[in-house]
């Protein structure tokens, strides 16, 4: 059984979520954090007690983000998981040569839960983590990546002084922040996740405030703002959406994992 609750972030997608359907194994204790607009329509499909009402609507990403922190803090829990609600299925990615990650789908994550578990409760200055996108898995080197951008499926320390921050893009600037505070993030390239195309599945991000009227160009935009210099927005030409580049700033985080006494 794994140690800390696992909190789904959704939005209007009561009908065809998919997160619940690769966690729900014996054990893992795993609930949709949803708005009061949508509270009923969740618990007629998954039941009053896999159901977190978030006590507003219409706030935005950073909110329930920042609710799931409190809520697991009130708890008791020293840590807890936040996962976006449309993954569809979890890998295991084990290193096979020097250049490619083998790729075998997990049918039942409690293990893979427990392993980042014990791993991250080693570790003094932990300040999240997260699994890889299974898009980028194939070609990491290292099993563990330090002080990246943690993303969708990520484990957080209820230490931390960091919250999510309204318009912005959240993961991002969570990240940094996290960092600026000396915590180490940590990215396992061991396990990765898969989700639909961007922008293909109502509900979630397209029905949320904060993507209303170029709300995603905003977002990045202010994010450049905050940290001048350090990120740029541009227009993806395939897509059309607006992305953030590559940025060579994480590189300059130098903090290593410190290990308990």
């Amino acid at each position: 059984m794994n140690k800390y609750p696992i909190y789904i972030v959704s939005k209007g997608r009561s009908d065809i979520c998919t997160t619940h359907k690769i966690l729900d194994h014996n054990g893992i204790k795993w609930y949709y954090a949803v708005e009061p607009q949508d509270y009923e329509k969740y618990c007629k499909v998954f039941g009053n007690k896999k159901v977190i009402n978030i006590e507003k609507n219409d706030m935005g990403i950073y909110y329930v983000r920042n609710f799931c922190i409190e809520h697991s803090k009130k708890k008791g829990f020293s840590k807890h998981w936040q996962v976006d609600d449309d993954l569809k299925k979890l890998f295991f990615r084990k290193m096979q040569d020097k250049l490619t990650r083998a790729r075998k789908q997990i049918e039942n994550p409690t293990q893979m839960l427990i392993c980042i578990e014990e791993y991250a409760d080693k570790i003094k200055n932990y300040g999240g983590g997260c699994l890889t996108h299974d898009g980028f898995a194939f070609a990491k080197k290292n099993d563990i990546d330090f002080n990246k951008m943690i993303y969708c499926f990520k484990l957080l320390n209820n230490n931390i002084l960091s919250r999510f921050q309204p318009n912005t893009s959240e993961d991002v600037d969570f990240s940094v922040r996290l960092l600026k505070e000396n915590y180490v993030t940590m990215v396992f390239n061991q396990f990765s996740f898969t989700t639909p195309k961007s922008g293909s599945v109502k509900g979630g991000c397209n029905a949320s405030v904060d993507y209303i009227k170029d709300g995603r160009k905003k977002r990045n935009l202010n994010l450049c703002k905050t940290y001048e210099g350090w990120f740029k927005e541009y227009t993806h030409p395939k897509t059309g959406f607006s992305e953030i580049k590559p940025s060579r700033i994480w590189k300059a985080f130098k903090q290593k994992p410190i290990l308990k006494d």
